[in-house]
């Protein structure tokens, strides 16, 4: 999602593009559109904030969820659900 005029349709595309042709997930693409968007911050500053706002939120939850991880993983129920094994 960006706004009308802050990327070139051609850009846009070739940016697209290059991302498809790289392997994995679409967060190279994050990155280019941080980088060539019109306003400021663009360029390298740009590419960064875009793949910090990408990372971010998984990281925060990775974060949140750690302390209640231990614990978890004790539960017998959550070492059959981990295992693969439906306990009723």
């Amino acid at each position: 999602m960006v706004q009308p005029g802050w990327v070139t349709p051609d850009a846009f595309l070739a940016g697209y593009g290059a991302a498809q042709a790289v392997p994995g997930p679409l967060f190279t693409f994050a990155a280019y559109l941080g980088a060539v968007l019109g306003p400021a911050p663009n360029g390298l500053v740009g590419a960064a904030l875009a793949l910090v706002a990408v990372f971010l939120p998984g990281f925060l939850l990775l974060v949140g969820v750690r302390p209640f991880w231990d614990r978890f993983r004790a539960m017998s129920s959550a070492q059959s659900l981990m295992q693969g094994q439906m306990q009723l």
